[in-house]
């Protein structure tokens, strides 16, 4: 399983968030909260041009959520030119500010060396802080890491716990990888739970023969 075709394709995917309660509309003030509102309104409406100008408003005056809607518009080429190192730094920006959704960018960005020289360690760590805050795409995306051995060690255990963290929450990536999951390479059963039941048979094997 491949983790993701191409930056631009988990930016779109990624924007889902973008009018989530989660963005800090009052980070810097009421007039970087209106420039972004208004630049999100564009943005919903194809008018990218005029959502471009807002976030760079919004940003120049701190708010980092605009910042990090800057990035996904330079990654996509969305009201300006596209630039990968441009929104490889605004992510980079962003998620440093503990976004998750930039962190999940920027560890793609990372791992397929867009705007950004290759570094699938680095790109796996960013990815995991995204998922630990409990964002599905980057659980998913981490469950991939450890299931290709991408960035980390290979750990089929894991991938499988990812994988269902995210599908909870509704993922259908990961839905889809635990569809196709095979019997084989599924998580172990507890060893903590054999010894019991081996301690179990013991038991009942000394009292029969009492």
């Amino acid at each position: 399983m491949g983790l993701v075709d191409n930056l631009v394709g988990f930016a779109a995917e990624s924007l889902i968030s973008a009018m989530n309660p989660l963005f800090d509309y009052d980070s810097k003030g009421s007039t970087a909260k209106e420039y972004l509102k208004k630049g999100l309104s564009c943005y919903e409406q194809n008018d990218f041009v005029n959502a471009f100008e807002l976030f760079n408003k919004a940003s120049s005056l701190g708010n980092i959520d605009a910042t990090y809607m800057m990035g996904m518009c330079y990654a996509e080429g969305q009201g300006t030119e596209q630039d990968n190192e441009k929104a490889f730094l605004l992510f980079k920006k962003s998620a440093e500010q503990g976004r998750p959704w930039a962190q999940s960018l920027l560890g793609v960005a990372y791992i397929k060396g867009i705007g950004t020289e290759e570094n699938k360690e680095l790109g796996f760590k960013w990815i995991e802080k995204a998922a630990e805050q409990g964002l599905a795409d980057a659980q998913c995306a981490l469950g991939t890491c450890y299931e290709d051995g991408m960035g980390t060690e290979q750990n089929k255990e894991q991938a499988f716990k990812w994988y269902k963290k995210a599908a909870e929450q509704g993922d259908a990536r990961a839905q889809q990888f635990l569809d196709n999951w095979h019997e084989d390479v599924k998580p172990p059963k507890s060893k903590k739970g054999l010894i019991i039941v081996i301690i179990i048979v013991l038991i009942l094997a000394i009292i029969v023969n009492l």
